[in-house]
């Protein structure tokens, strides 16, 4: 039993310290990591755009599902995967389309948001792109 003690004590110790981490494996940050904000808030009324939402980043899924609309990112390229809600789903009041996700390769820089859309091409339900529409500094 006394030699099982120290080993238990070091693997308490170890959690305890990953705990306090304020590091975040993956793309995510913690607090006070240098960062970049995806935010998918619905973009402005009227034209081609039409709400997204994160899928994954980077093959990992976002930490709250697809419930939030902002997420800290670290900044640099990440393989970004998007749903979007169509145009008739704008219109008519219908559920997003999911069975459509859009992979795209996109850099991203600390310090700044990146207001993220659908951008619709036509009106066919798969000729839409993921689109960045504004960008803002962070201290704005």
């Amino acid at each position: 039993m006394m030699q099982r003690l120290p080993l238990y004590a070091v693997l308490v110790a170890l959690v305890i310290a990953g705990c306090a981490s304020d590091r975040v494996p993956g793309p995510f940050v913690g607090a006070g990591e240098p960062h970049a904000i995806l935010d998918f808030r619905a973009p402005p009324p009227g034209g081609d755009l039409t709400p997204a939402f994160l899928i994954a980043i980077d093959d990992i899924i976002g930490p709250a599902g697809q419930n939030r609309s902002s997420y800290w990112v670290r900044p640099g390229e990440h393989e970004i995967k998007i749903g979007g809600e169509s145009l008739a789903t704008e219109k008519v009041g219908l559920p997003p389309r999911r069975d459509f996700p859009w992979n795209k390769t996109m850099t991203f820089e600390a310090g700044k948001r990146y207001f993220i859309a659908v951008r619709w091409r036509s009106n066919r339900s798969n000729d839409w792109e993921p689109y960045v529409w504004k960008v803002q500094d962070l201290g704005d």
